[in-house]
């Protein structure tokens, strides 16, 4: 990395530069099993070279080397029959030490699968991970198979609920290292209303309750302080009379014998949007993948 006197500071303030290279080659020191998209961006007065991994792959170093690393989990999927919304995946802003000539895997996380008729139950997302960093995925959305309701779970962010009270909390992402920041897991939202699931929780927000015939919107994302993307947004509740909204990457929810839960956006970890129906074909949506950054 490098001082500059150039550019912003915060997300806001972030420039970047983007192509793809093929990485078999050693760039800046370290290279990468696979192709990786390459930035130059700048974070306050900091300038990096910065690796946008969106597949599990492993990266070397020539010699030991400190680096700065994003990590965002997969979302949660979207619940089936009155479905709540996927949770986002857990963020992790952190340092890790690559040892010199060793190969060190670069986990991206699998988003979580929706509910569908009458069963399976949705899961939550898995995690993204460098070394001993990990962002976890997020919680997957309440909902039922048949008359059995199946409550949601805890993650990056939890996900939405089907009855009253039943939101689940997001768990913070954890780390063995030296961490900058962790944007703490959101709740999602609370059952309020029948016919109708609640959002999941987002990075920047909770999960919304629902409405009369609507489902709760998603939790809000944020933009990634590379200015390279957004992630984190929960996923929608889906509902009879229209599914929530969702921003961030995360999917909206689906309506009543209208639509499917929408499927989080790839590589943003948003929570798949759920449904609100009694019989197939709809089904929720699938979280969204996760990504990692690597900085140098």
């Amino acid at each position: 990395m490098s001082v500059s006197n150039a550019g912003g500071s915060g997300i806001a303030g972030a420039k970047y530069r983007s192509l793809v290279r093929s990485l078999s080659a050693t760039t800046s020191g370290i290279s990468f099993a696979s192709n990786t998209t390459v930035s130059t961006v700048v974070i306050g007065s900091v300038t990096y070279t910065a690796y946008t991994v969106t597949d599990t792959t492993t990266v070397t170093s020539l010699t030991d080397r400190v680096c700065r690393c994003i990590l965002v989990g997969a979302g949660g999927g979207g619940g089936w029959y009155s479905g709540g919304g996927g949770g986002a995946g857990g963020y992790l802003d952190g340092f890790i030490t690559l040892p010199a000539n060793t190969a060190v895997t670069v986990t991206v996380g699998a988003g979580g699968t929706g509910g569908t008729s009458p069963a399976p139950t949705p899961t939550a997302g898995s995690a993204s991970s460098v070394g001993n960093l990990s962002a976890v995925g997020g919680g997957r959305g309440a909902g039922y198979t048949g008359a059995a309701q199946y409550a949601p779970t805890t993650g990056g962010s939890g996900g939405g609920g089907t009855t009253a009270g039943s939101g689940e909390n997001g768990a913070a992402g954890t780390a063995a290292g030296s961490v900058w920041t962790t944007l703490l897991g959101r709740a999602g939202g609370n059952w309020v209303v029948t016919g109708a699931g609640s959002g999941g929780g987002g990075f920047a927000s909770v999960g919304a309750t629902t409405t009369p015939n609507t489902g709760g919107a998603g939790g809000t994302g944020t933009t990634l302080p590379t200015g390279t993307g957004v992630a984190g947004g929960g996923g929608g509740g889906g509902a009879g009379g229209g599914g929530g909204a969702a921003t961030h990457g995360g999917g909206a929810g689906g309506q009543y014998l209208v639509s499917n839960g929408t499927n989080g956006t790839a590589n943003t970890g948003g929570g798949g949007g759920g449904v609100y129906c009694v019989a197939a074909p709809y089904i929720g949506g699938n979280g969204g993948s996760g990504v990692v950054l690597v900085l140098v």
